[in-house]
Parts: structure tokens; sequence; C-alpha cells
């Protein structure tokens, strides 16, 4: 929440270049402006230091415009320019602001105690548009505060009063475009780990909806397969059930003949209730409503299970009475 910075190095890293190539047209745009208004106020240095301009003029033309234009064509074709962005517009901000204290510091008064309002739109202009960081901006702000007043104080004296009024606006300006620059950053931030959230989830749904599409093609390919071979047990223990090419000698045989049958019958109709399990998720089950015989389905599930529990010394035994149809 104090320094703006994700806490997982690979997260800030991966917002750092998301939020680099959305914003260096601004970026490009800021930089590009700063450089036109700075030389622009060159104007105030010829109005306010008449005859004396000159050192002002080398400090703006001379060093601090032609960086802030170096650094807006830096922006271009620069694989560097996305690691080192923060440093740079830092260092713009800084040059900027000590520009101004420089020619603070070389001004006779009383013109050395009106420059502090080009100052207040270096830290404004650094804070808020140029997309600087806040907490950069605010390294940056506060070490050109401090230059400000040792200049102001030491080397460059201004009156007390002039002094005091123009703290208060300083200090005032410095404030309130920092808490612009924090709210500004805190929200981007906040929106742009928004929208990674939305697309992990969107990316979560579709691999679940993929393993879903797997899971209902294995269950497909797999019953077929199953049924294949049951397909054929069920048809030869019918064969056998019903004797259809004489008999099989022993009641024992048909009865063994019935019991694979119907095991054959039970399996692949657990199959199909695994399909149906699969449709119902995909929402194509259709539901069919008939009677059921309960007493041969009961009798059925007894003889199936009867050997495995005599096996374990269990006795089923089915008592029945008339028994309705469930519906």
């Amino acid at each position: 929440m104090f320094t703006l910075t994700f806490k997982d190095k690979k997260v800030e890293h991966r917002y750092v270049r998301d939020n680099m190539s959305k914003e260096l047209p601004l970026m490009r745009l800021s930089l590009f402006f700063a450089a036109v208004l700075y030389g622009a106020f060159g104007i105030l240095d010829y109005c306010m230091m008449p005859g004396d301009y000159g050192p002002a003029w080398l400090i703006r033309y001379g060093i601090v415009c032609p960086i802030l234009l170096t650094a807006f064509a830096s922006t271009y074709g620069s694989i560097y320019y996305f690691r080192f962005s923060q440093i740079l517009l830092s260092l713009c901000m800084a040059i900027c602001g000590f520009g101004i204290i420089a020619m603070i510091a070389i001004s006779p008064p009383p013109t050395n105690d009106t420059y502090y309002a080009g100052l207040i739109m270096v830290v404004f202009f650094g804070a808020v548009l140029v997309r600087l960081r806040f907490i950069n901006a605010s390294m940056v702000s506060l070490s050109l505060i401090v230059s400000y007043e040792i200049v102001a104080i030491y080397i460059n004296p201004i009156p007390l009063k002039a002094l005091v009024a123009n703290n208060a606006f300083l200090v005032m300006a410095s404030l309130t475009g920092h808490f612009g620059s924090y709210v500004q950053e805190l929200f981007i931030r906040r929106n742009w780990a928004s929208t990674q959230m939305l697309m992990r989830g969107r990316e979560l749904l579709a691999e679940s909806q993929a393993a879903n599409h797997a899971k209902r093609e294995f269950l497909a390919i797999v019953s077929h397969e199953l049924r294949t071979p049951l397909n054929a047990t069920i048809g030869f223990s019918e064969f056998l059930k019903m004797e259809m090419f004489g008999p099989l000698g022993s009641e024992r045989y048909k009865s063994y003949a019935k019991d694979i049958y119907d095991s054959g019958n039970h399996l692949l109709e657990i199959i199909n209730d695994i399909l149906d399990l699969s449709r119902a998720e995909a929402n194509k089950l259709q539901l069919t409503e008939e009677d059921i015989p309960l007493q041969s389905i009961l009798d059925s599930n007894l003889r199936m299970f009867r050997k495995t529990a005599a096996s374990e010394g269990v006795r089923l035994k089915l008592i029945s009475g008339p028994m309705p149809v469930l519906h």
C-alpha cells in the first residue's frame, strides 16, 4: 500500500511490461511537451533578467531541453527503454527541477524569489503526467525541495516572507500532485490485477470445458470398445440359455448360461448409465418413464450376487409376495 509494488517479483515484472506497452504513447507525448514547455518559458528569462539571461538560456536550451528531447527519442526502437524507463523519467524530472534551482541560484534579487513557480510545475508535471511511479516521483520531489531550501537560504537568499510563501505553495502543490499520483497508480494497479484475475478465470473455465469434452470423448470411446465384446458375450450366452443348438446336458449349465447373460446385460446397463451421466452433464439426457418389473429385477440381482455372498459365508434369500409394479 505504501510502495505500490506487487509482492511477487514475477507479477511486478509482468505488470511493468504490460503497463509500459500501454502507456508508452502517453510517456512520449509527455516528454515531448515537457521539452516544448520548458523551452517556451525561456521568454520569462528574457523578461525578468534583461541583458543577463545568457546563463539561464544556457541551462534551459543547452542542457535541459536537449536531455528531454534525447529521452523522447530513446523511446523509439530501444529495447532497453522498457527496463530503464523509470530511471530515465526520474532523471528527466530531476534535471528539469535542478535546472530551475540553478536559475534561482544565479538570478539576482528580486528575480530569484519568483522562479519557484517553475519548480511547482516540474513537481506536478512529473508526479501526474509523465507516468512516473509514485515512489520515484516522491523521492525526486523531496530532493528538489531540499535543494531549493539550501539555495534559497544559503546560496542566494531570498526574503523571509517570500520564502515562507514560496514554501507554502511548493509543499502544497507537491502534496497535491503526489496524492493524485498515488491514487492514479493505485487505481491502475488494481485494475490490472482485476483484469489478470478475470483472464485467469477465463483460462480455467476454458481448461475445465476442454477437460469435460475430453472426458466425454473418452467415455464414448471406452463405452463403444466395451460394448463390442459385451454384445458377443450376451449374444452367445443367450444362445446357450435358449439351447438353440441342442440341449446343454445339465440344468446347472443352463442356469450358468442365464447368469452369464444377466451379468452381461447388467454390465451393459452400467456402461449405459455412465454415458447417461455424460449426457446429463451436457444437458442432452432425455428421460423416459416406464413401468419397472421389480420382482424380476430383484431376482436377477440376487442370482448375480448369491455366489459371491456364499463364498463369504452369507446366505441370500428373497422373500416376496404379491408385489406391485414400481412406477
